[in-house]
C-alpha cells in the first residue's frame, strides 16, 4: 500500500514510519507506545528535559504542542531549544497554528521584531498562514498576516499565496482583517504597493477568487 494511503506519521524524524505511516492514529499511538514512550510522571521530568535523548525529546515536544499543554512547553523550551534544529521548530509553529495557539505560535516562532524580520528561516509561511485562518482565531490570523505582508517573507515566498490562503478560508471576517493587514503597508512606499497590487491579480489569484464569489467581490472591491 503506498504511503499516501498511510497518513498517520510518526513525528520523530529518524524513526522509519516518518515516512512509512499508519493506516490510522491507533497504530501510531501503540509505536509509540512501545517504542518511543517517554516518562512525564511530573513537572520535574519536565524540567530535565535537557537530559531526554533527541528522539524522546522530539516526541515530547510534538506531544505538548499537540496537547496545547503551553504551561509545560514553556516551562521546558530554553532547556530544549538548543537541541532542536530550525526545520523540527518550523513544524511546531505550523502545529501550533493549526490548533489557532496564539500563545504556542508566539512561543516557538523566532521573530526579531527590532528587524522586522523571522530568525528562523525554515518556517514555511504559506503553510503557517493557510493552517492558522483555517483555526478560525482571529487573533492570530491578524498576527500571521501581518508578518506574512513584510517584505522579507514576501522575497522568500510570493505574497499571492497568502491571498489564496484568504480566498479559501471564505470568510467575511478573515478577508476584513487581511484588508487592513494590506492597508498598513500600502504606502507610502509606492514600490511596496505596486508590487503587491501585481501579485493581487496574478493567475493563481484570479482562479481561487472564481470559486468564491464573495471573496472575489470583496477582492476587487478593494481597488475601486
Amino acid at each position: 500500500m503506498e504511503n499516501h494511503c498511510r497518513p498517520w506519521k510518526c513525528p520523530v524524524a529518524s524513526c522509519d514510519f516518518a515516512m512509512i505511516g499508519f493506516l490510522n492514529q491507533g497504530g501510531l499511538e501503540r509505536h509509540k507506545e512501545r517504542l518511543h514512550k517517554v516518562v512525564r510522571a511530573d513537572s520535574a521530568a519536565l524540567n530535565e528535559a535537557s537530559h531526554l535523548e533527541d528522539e524522546a525529546l522530539y516526541l515530547l515536544l510534538y506531544g505538548l504542542v499537540d496537547a496545547g499543554d503551553v504551561d509545560e512547553l514553556e516551562a521546558i523550551w530554553p532547556v530544549c531549544r538548543s537541541k532542536v534544529n530550525d526545520k523540527t521548530v518550523a513544524e511546531l509553529v505550523t502545529m501550533a497554528a493549526a490548533q489557532g495557539s496564539l500563545s504556542m505560535v508566539r512561543l516557538l516562532w523566532e521573530w526579531d521584531d527590532k528587524t522586522g524580520k523571522p530568525r528562523n528561516n525554515e518556517v514555511k509561511v504559506d503553510a503557517l498562514v493557510h493552517d492558522a485562518l483555517q483555526s478560525g482565531d482571529q487573533v492570530l490570523s491578524r498576527c500571521v498576516l501581518e508578518k506574512a505582508t513584510h517584505p522579507h517573507w514576501r522575497i522568500k515566498t510570493p505574497y499571492r499565496d497568502t491571498v489564496v490562503a484568504v480566498l479559501k478560508s471564505d470568510s467575511a471576517d478573515t478577508f476584513a482583517i487581511w484588508k487592513e493587514t494590506l492597508a498598513d503597508h500600502k504606502g507610502p512606499a509606492p514600490r511596496v504597493s505596486r508590487s503587491l497590487v501585481t501579485e493581487l491579480f496574478e493567475k493563481p489569484v484570479l482562479t481561487t477568487a472564481r470559486r468564491f464569489p464573495d471573496q472575489e467581490q470583496r477582492l476587487f472591491d478593494i481597488w475601486r
